[in-house]
Order: C-alpha cells, then structure tokens, then sequence
C-alpha cells in the first residue's frame, strides 16, 4: 500500500519514503483548524529538478494536498493538522484513483518559518521498535522525542512560495 502512495514521485523520496505510517493520528479530524498560511503553491529544488506542492483548504478542519516533481504524476492526500505542544504534525491519507481509502496515513511534522514551509519525516525505524497501540501512545512518544533527531530523517525540507 505504502508503494502506491509513493509510486513516481523519486524527489518526494527525501521526505516519503521511509516516512512513519500509522493508523492512529496526531490529533483528530474533528479537532482540526485549517491554517491558511498553509494554503497556496509551494515548491523545493532538489538537484535539477523542482517539487510542487499544492495545499488547499478544504472544509475549514482538512487540507487537499498535491505534491509532484516536474514532468510526474501527482500524488495527492487529504489531511489535517494536529498539534503536541505547539509542534506541528500533518496527518496525510493517500487518495487513490481506485477510490481505496487507506487505513494508515503518513505523519510527518510541518511548520512555517519566515514565510518557508517545513517539511520533516517522522523517521519510520524509529517507531519500529517502540510500543505504538493507541493515539495516546504514539502522542506520549512523540511528545517525549519532539526535538531529539533520531525520530527524525535527515533535515527538513524547505518549500519557498511558487511564483505561478
């Protein structure tokens, strides 16, 4: 299933594969606010070719997001945004073209700085080993390792505002 949501997309693989699924969420869908910083055309270089990333607001709690690199298929999510103690985290479900809903959905944090869009993996083999059997384990584990880098792959990735 993980394939599928990252099928095409070999830029994306800085910050999707890899990426820590889950079936619980950082926060609820209930719960969610839609920041519009958020909402407008992204993108991020990497090597010779440019990412695009698409956010739109959907319903005031979720987001339509839609990322690809130039020339790719896109692949797009629903998702929503939940919070541990002021960390952003973005909870992202695949949606497919056979209508499928996936069960899991990658979270990863996001967060704004001066105007950028940051986008950090939840390092997936960091999870592996820990005991995650409800949402309030995964939030006390996440809390817990909020700034430590071994939950985290590499550096965030910095989307800048597209000029189209």
């Amino acid at each position: 299933m993980r394939r599928a949501i990252l099928a095409g997309i070999s830029v994306l693989a800085l910050f999707l594969i890899g990426c820590y699924t889950s079936k619980f969420t950082v926060g609820s869908p209930q719960q969610a606010k839609v920041d519009r910083a958020y909402v407008g055309d992204w993108e991020f270089k990497d090597g010779d070719k440019i990412t695009h990333i698409v956010i739109r607001n959907l319903d005031d709690k979720n987001y339509y997001v839609e990322m690809n690199a130039e020339g790719e298929k896109p692949d797009r999510y629903t998702a929503f945004i939940g919070t541990i103690k002021g960390v952003q985290f973005a909870n992202l479900r695949n949606l497919t073209a056979d209508g499928a809903v996936p069960e899991e959905q990658t979270i990863m944090r996001v967060g704004l700085k001066d105007g950028k869009l940051e986008l950090r993996s939840l390092k997936e083999g960091f999870f592996k080993d820990q005991p995650v059997e409800s949402q309030a384990q995964l939030t006390a584990l996440i809390e817990k390792n909020l700034e430590s880098p071994a939950m985290y792959d590499d550096e965030p990735v910095i989307a800048t505002r597209s000029a189209n």
